[in-house]
């Protein structure tokens, strides 16, 4: 493959996508972009990633400039804030599995996982996970699990690598390797299966793809796309559809969406500072966005019918 290259890790395995509802993305865009005017937004402090926990609430971290910082649990629907939640550490991403939160922090590049407390806004905290001091992480950012939890890769934003921990009990990772890129700042990962994965640059505005061979043990990977614009357009976070569609997140533009092979199918400029998107059911969007310290929900009124 061109543009490909090996790295030597774990062995992983795949798991099923789900059924195409709307298979028309221009029909959804026009539909997203006509009711603009109607999305409901909500005020966040510098809002970053967006997930959904096990309960089916949005989570999302604020980046604040000075501690506390803030995890947030709002209605997806009504965007209700529910949980204003202190965290005394400058924070940049956070992740959710098996009911743990994983949380990067920005002052000692390490991870603090928490559960959630018994009573209203408050964390538990567990434990910190940690590269060792010689191959120390460095500006944490995006994180994803293989195999049932059993692996969990981390992008290094500023030493350009991408970690991977091996779980020792339920609440702990070790270090088992790490890949030095030969591209600038991953930022977003999206666990696409168990051998295969995607990597966002913030710098190169691309997306690159981790494809696990088991007969060799290996990783390789291969430019997915390149959308590079502007030197104010940056990869933020990529996502897959129902339909198998790739939506990436650029700040700086807005979304771009591609197939399986990199085929650019339409594209959402929405202006400065969107930073993650969500999908919903029948295409409801979720949006951050860090200039405008917005969370927007934009409801295009679709069912799978109009498919």
């Amino acid at each position: 493959m061109n543009n490909s290259r090996l790295y030597f890790v774990r062995n992983i395995f795949p798991n099923a996508s789900n059924p195409c509802c709307v298979s028309n993305i221009t029909l959804i865009l026009q539909k997203l972009q006509n009711v603009m005017a109607n999305a409901i937004s909500t005020s966040v402090n510098i809002p970053r990633c967006l997930l959904l926990n096990s309960n089916g609430s949005l989570i999302t971290i604020e980046q604040t400039s000075s501690v506390p910082s803030y995890l947030d649990r709002f209605d997806p629907q009504t965007l209700t804030l529910l949980e204003h939640i202190p965290i005394n550490a400058l924070v940049t991403n956070i992740a959710f599995n098996q009911e743990k939160y994983f949380i990067g922090m920005s002052g000692n590049s390490t991870i603090s996982v928490f559960t959630k407390g018994v009573s209203n806004n408050s964390l538990v905290y567990v434990n910190n996970i940690n590269a060792p001091s010689t191959a120390s992480m460095n500006a944490v950012r995006d994180m994803i699990f293989l195999n049932n939890g059993q692996t969990m890769v981390v992008a290094s934003a500023s030493n350009n690598r991408l970690y991977f921990f091996s779980l020792i009990n339920n609440t702990n990772y070790t270090m088992t390797s790490y890949i030095t890129l030969n591209y600038i700042a991953p930022h977003g990962l999206l666990h696409v299966n168990d051998s295969y994965f995607y990597a966002t640059s913030w710098t190169n505005t691309s997306i690159y793809a981790y494809n696990y061979n088991a007969t060799i043990s290996n990783w390789t990977q291969t430019l997915f796309v390149n959308a590079y614009t502007t030197s104010t357009s940056y990869g933020a976070h990529v996502l897959i559809d129902d339909c198998n569609r790739r939506w990436f997140t650029i700040q700086g533009y807005g979304i771009r969406i591609y197939n399986e092979n990199g085929i650019n199918l339409g594209n959402w400029s929405l202006g400065a500072g969107y930073f993650d998107t969500l999908l919903l059911d029948n295409y409801v969007v979720l949006l951050s966005n860090t200039v405008n310290s917005t969370i927007t929900r934009i409801d295009p009124q679709i069912t799978c019918d109009d498919g």
